[in-house]
């Protein structure tokens, strides 16, 4: 039998942090316009476990991705290898990775903050399915 476990998380930045993906974007944010969000749905085959998690940014770097499966991993027992963690790759979004001159100013409260959001969602997951 396969069983999932779907959900969303806020990843919204605080108002004024910077954002990313357009050079000629040099002021920092007034608003929120859409949610930043993050969904994940875990799948169980009653064998092994995938975890599937969307951001609503333009990327993290691969150390981050890294990080957040082995804590996912350590946290949980779902293999890393097993954690998929992908972004809609938007321009329109908080800056969450360093990427040149103002584009890339990241927030890193707010990267830290969004990162164990991400986590604690899928540790709180694993036994609802």
């Amino acid at each position: 039998m396969l069983r999932a476990s779907a959900w969303k998380v806020d990843l919204a930045p605080p108002v004024g942090s910077w954002m990313t993906g357009y050079a000629a974007r040099v002021d920092r944010s007034v608003g929120t316009h859409d949610p930043i969000t993050a969904r994940g749905v875990m799948l169980d085959d009653g064998e092994s476990r995938l975890v599937i998690v969307s951001c609503d940014i333009v990327g993290f770097t691969p150390e981050a991705v890294a990080e957040m499966r082995w804590r996912i991993e350590h946290r949980t027992g779902i293999p890393g290898g097993n954690v998929l963690i992908c972004c809609t790759h938007t321009h329109s979004g908080p800056a969450s990775m360093p990427l040149r001159g103002q584009m890339g100013y990241v927030h890193k409260p707010w990267l830290r903050s969004a990162q164990a959001r991400i986590i604690h969602l899928v540790r709180s997951r694993r036994h609802m399915i």
